[in-house]
C-alpha cells in the first residue's frame, strides 16, 4: 500500500473518513500536527466560483459583513503603526467587499492591492479603487498589512505562497490569517461544508507551517472583529454582551448566542516574520 504523507510536517498520514462532499480526508499520525488534507486534489480545486457580476455578489456581502468589516478595520488599523499612506494586500480577494469598505473609510490614505486566483475577478476592482494584481512580483513596495481571510484552506501548496508573501514584507509588515479548523466531527467546524476546500488546518499544523517558512508561532485569540453582530438586538443585550466580552468569559457560547450560528470559532490570529 502506498504511504500517505502529511503536506505540513510530512510525517505519515492516514485516512479518517469521507466528509458530507463525498472526500476522502486524511489525518497526520503526528501529534503535534494533526493536519487533515486531500490527497490529491483536483485542478483548480481550490478556486471559489463568482457572479459573473461580481458588484452583485460584492455588495449582497456588504450588507451582511459591512459593519463587520469596519470594526475588522479598527483592529488592524490598533495593531499598525499610524502612517501618511497605508499600504495593503488583500490575498484571495474574492468579490473585495473586505477591501471596499477598507478603501472608503480610508480613502486616499491607503494603496490597496487585490491578488486573486480567479482572473475574472481582477477586471472589477478598479470601479471601487483597488489595485489589482496577477501575482506578488507585480508589488515593489512592502506591505504594512496582508490579509488572508478564509483563503490558506484553498491553497494547494500554502508554503510556496507563504514564503512569496515574505518578499512583500519587512520586520513591521503584519499578516494576518482566519481558517476553519480541522476536527474528526464535521458539526464542530464549517471547513467541510465549502468543497474547494484542500486543507483543514489544526492550532498545531498551522503553526508547523508558519514556522517553517519563517513567521511566528500564532497565539489564536477571539476576536469578535472578525463575526457580524446580529441586526436586531437590544441595547441591553448589546451591553450585557460587551460586559462579557470585556472579562472574556466563555466567549464561545457567548459568540454562538449573539452572532449568526453559521459562524463556528475560526482559527485567527496576526504573525510577523521570525527576524
Amino acid at each position: 500500500m502506498k504511504k500517505i504523507f502529511c503536506p505540513i510536517c510530512f510525517d505519515e498520514g492516514k485516512f479518517s473518513f469521507i466528509s458530507k462532499n463525498n472526500y476522502k480526508i486524511y489525518n497526520c499520525k503526528n501529534k503535534k500536527c494533526k493536519h487533515y488534507f486531500l490527497l490529491e486534489p483536483k485542478k483548480e480545486q481550490g478556486i471559489h466560483k463568482r457572479n459573473n457580476d461580481l458588484t452583485i455578489e460584492s455588495d449582497q456581502n456588504l450588507k451582511e459583513y459591512g459593519e463587520r468589516n469596519k470594526r475588522l478595520l479598527k483592529l488592524f488599523l490598533k495593531k499598525i503603526s499610524r502612517r501618511k499612506k497605508y499600504k495593503f494586500l488583500d490575498f484571495g480577494s474574492g468579490c473585495a467587499h473586505i477591501s471596499r469598505t477598507f478603501k472608503t473609510y480610508l480613502g486616499n490614505k491607503a494603496k490597496i492591492y487585490c491578488l486573486e486566483a480567479n482572473h475574472k475577478c481582477r477586471k472589477f476592482y478598479p470601479r471601487w479603487d483597488l489595485i489589482p494584481v496577477s501575482n506578488l512580483e507585480n508589488i515593489e513596495e512592502k506591505i504594512d498589512i496582508i490579509y488572508m481571510i478564509e483563503v490558506i484552506e484553498h491553497l494547494k501548496n500554502p508554503k510556496e505562497i507563504l514564503l512569496n508573501l515574505k518578499k512583500v514584507m519587512d520586520k513591521n509588515s503584519l499578516l494576518f490569517l482566519s481558517t476553519p479548523p480541522g476536527y474528526y466531527d464535521e458539526k464542530l467546524t464549517n471547513a467541510y461544508d465549502n468543497p474547494t476546500h484542500i486543507h483543514f488546518f489544526t492550532p498545531e499544523s498551522l503553526n508547523n507551517l508558519l514556522r517553517s517558512v519563517g513567521f511566528k508561532k500564532i497565539s489564536f485569540d477571539s476576536f469578535s472583529e472578525m463575526y457580524p453582530l446580529k441586526t436586531k438586538i437590544s441595547f441591553v443585550k448589546k451591553i450585557i454582551y460587551y460586559i462579557k466580552l470585556f472579562f472574556k468569559k466563555t466567549f464561545i457560547n457567548t459568540q454562538r448566542k449573539y452572532y449568526k450560528k453559521k459562524y463556528p470559532f475560526h482559527l485567527v490570529g496576526f504573525t510577523k516574520l521570525e527576524i
